[in-house]
């Protein structure tokens, strides 16, 4: 069996991830499973993933007429693709011992010698309802899915799960996927990361970047291959298709698209144990902070975020957050108050801010979250001094930002995690695609609860309005070092007013002495 598998396909070499993945069983307890490998590109996991399929069709049992005998649906995300990708190859592989019908989508895998027949679908599914329509009343051995990642719907894998497993007689199914990862708002990240533990029949084997020594499948991408992607890739693209990790950019547009985590974001926390890194932020940069601001978004989604305004230059940081996400459990306001309690009191020890004002979703004055009454009566009865920051057009929330931005004026320290994720695309437009039209409309998840915070809290410094509420953070540089020029100029001004005091005082005790010296001669003279 072995020898007449080896003679159709060229075997890649045992690489340790590959290797892994073929080898892979899910437990018998278990009656239908997804097994996926996923990497970097060329990484060679379409071609395992089809060595794989093709082991699978000559393991089957065999039947009556001693025949192995199976049924596969081979899916990507348009039809149009499936037809392109699947035949191309399979057919380039196993085209000797394969039909393709173009009208019905179907391949045909037939070896006569080891008495061998499958019979392939192919199927373009992105939404459940497709799955639904077009799987409906159908049995399959196994599946293949090319490119998850392409997939927008979840529920595809739902329907294909219940159609396996069942052809030519009742045995483990098993879904064997291949794909890129895409961003951690997927479904592909919350099924086979995020939520586990409720979908523990999902396996996923994960091949190391292309850059590093272990990358695999070396004979047709080298190194340098890599290096030439990876500079002409951008920061999202190279984690996905060169570095083979979870990315944080959707098909939606980011709100904040001029966003970058190399000119944004700092190297190191807003305290770091081996330096105070308050006191040499100060000393090297001379920036003063004057108090702290603190945007909240209230509701369960609780969030607060720390940022303060440089007195010099204007640079607002961002050095601290706190976000009660669902892996919280009893989420409240009023655990959220004991959270910011704790946190401001340790600000005041550490970084001696003395003022703290709290800057919440205007919604917060109507919101009752408990019987006590709404988010900023409760913020308030904590001892916080919270107010509303105004307004909650988004418009007038994102205009301080983008300024903001565009000065290369915001700075966040790189344990606010949940802000650069947010920054970084995770903060987006609702996705468009051939379904949907182009909307401004914000996707709301964790990243929208967080992001939405720090532009109360920016929205609260009330810098962007007009010139007649405070000195904009762009002029503030401008300002104060034309307020040093002044005080230097009056300071020459004084001392040139005290040297010309002095000799005028100088003069007349000269000419004082000269006339008491006239009057003494006088005296001695008998002039009068």
């Amino acid at each position: 069996m072995k020898q007449s598998i080896n003679n159709k396909i060229n075997i890649l070499p045992n690489y340790p991830i590959m290797e892994q993945f073929r080898d892979f069983v899910a437990p018998k307890e278990i009656p239908k499973y997804v097994k996926c490998i996923a990497g970097p590109i060329r990484s060679g996991k379409t071609y395992t993933t089809a060595q794989e399929v093709l082991v699978q069709i000559y393991k089957q049992p065999r039947n009556i007429n001693g025949y192995r005998y199976s049924r596969w649906a081979f899916i990507k995300h348009e039809l149009a693709r499936a037809k392109e990708i699947f035949v191309q190859e399979w057919m380039t592989k196993f085209g000797k011992w394969s039909k393709y019908n173009s009208q019905k989508a179907t391949i045909l895998f037939i070896d006569r010698k080891n008495k061998v027949r499958a019979e392939i679908d192919l199927y373009g599914l992105n939404r459940r309802i497709d799955a639904e329509k077009y799987l409906k009343s159908k049995s399959y051995t196994h599946a293949w899915v090319n490119e998850a990642y392409l997939i927008d719907d979840e529920g595809v894998f739902d329907i294909v799960l219940g159609r396996i497993g069942c052809f030519p007689m009742k045995q483990q199914g098993c879904i064997y996927v291949d794909t890129n990862l895409p961003d951690v708002r997927h479904w592909i990240y919350k099924r086979f990361e995020k939520e586990r533990e409720k979908f523990p029949n999902y396996y996923i084997f994960y091949q190391p970047s292309g850059l590093s020594a272990e990358a695999e499948n070396r004979e047709y991408a080298s190194k340098a291959d890599y290096e030439i992607l990876a500079l002409n890739y951008d920061e999202a693209k190279k984690k996905r298709d060169v570095d083979g990790k979870y990315s944080f950019v959707s098909s939606g547009q980011p709100v904040y698209p001029t966003f970058s985590r190399n000119k944004c974001v700092l190297d190191y926390g807003f305290y770091d144990k081996d330096k105070d890194f308050y006191f040499n932020y100060t000393r090297d940069y001379g920036y003063l902070f004057e108090e702290c601001i603190v945007g909240c978004d209230g509701g369960l989604d609780c969030t607060s975020i720390y940022m303060a305004r440089c007195l010099r230059t204007g640079t607002l940081l961002i050095f601290d957050e706190i976000y009660l996400d669902k892996s919280i459990e009893e989420r409240s306001c009023d655990l959220m108050a004991k959270y910011m309690t704790t946190k401001e009191e340790q600000l005041r020890q550490k970084y001696g801010f003395e003022k703290f004002t709290y800057y919440l979703d205007p919604s917060c004055k109507n919101r009752v979250p408990t019987n006590a009454g709404s988010v900023l009566k409760l913020y308030r009865a904590y001892g916080f001094n919270a107010m509303s920051a105004g307004t909650n057009d988004p418009t007038k929330r994102r205009e301080g930002i983008y300024k903001l931005l565009s000065k290369n004026l915001l700075k966040i320290t790189r344990n606010c995690e949940w802000v650069i994720n947010g920054m970084d695309g995770g903060y987006r437009y609702k996705d468009q695609n051939r379904y949907e039209e182009t909307t401004t409309q914000v996707v709301k998840d964790e990243y929208s609860h967080v992001i939405e915070g720090l532009e109360y809290g920016v929205l609260g410094l009330r810098i962007f309005e007009n010139e007649n509420l405070g000195h904009s953070i762009r002029n503030l540089s401008k300002q104060n070092n034309n307020f040093m020029k002044s005080l230097s100029n009056l300071y020459k001004a004084n001392q040139e007013n005290e040297q010309k005091e002095l000799k005028k005082i100088k003069y007349l005790s000269k000419h004082e002495e000269f006339v008491e010296n006239l009057k003494n001669s006088f005296k001695t003279n008998d002039f009068y």
